[in-house]
């Protein structure tokens, strides 16, 4: 469990790295150490992001995982997206 909980948070340190390389601020060697470890280039102008086609099964009230708020939809959204930022 805490190889998955240092996943994320590389993972997060990482991406926050990556929207700071676009502009004035500093990257921080954590973040750059982050990114190295997950394997993403801080340099690299677009990022593609593997969206899960479903919702994290702990955000939902019911015992089924379903949020009992929102719209129920028939098919999932696109599984990538395409971040173009510099």
């Amino acid at each position: 469990m805490r190889r998955l909980a240092r996943g994320r948070d590389d993972f997060d340190l990482a991406l926050r790295g990556w929207f700071l390389s676009g502009t004035d601020k500093p990257v921080l060697e954590e973040h750059r150490q982050a990114a190295d470890r997950i394997g993403l280039n801080l340099s690299q102008r677009m990022l593609t992001l593997n969206l899960s086609r479903r919702p994290p099964k702990h955000l939902g009230n019911s015992a089924n995982g379903r949020s009992s708020s929102g719209p129920k939809r028939s098919r999932p959204r696109a599984a990538a997206t395409r971040c173009p930022m510099k």
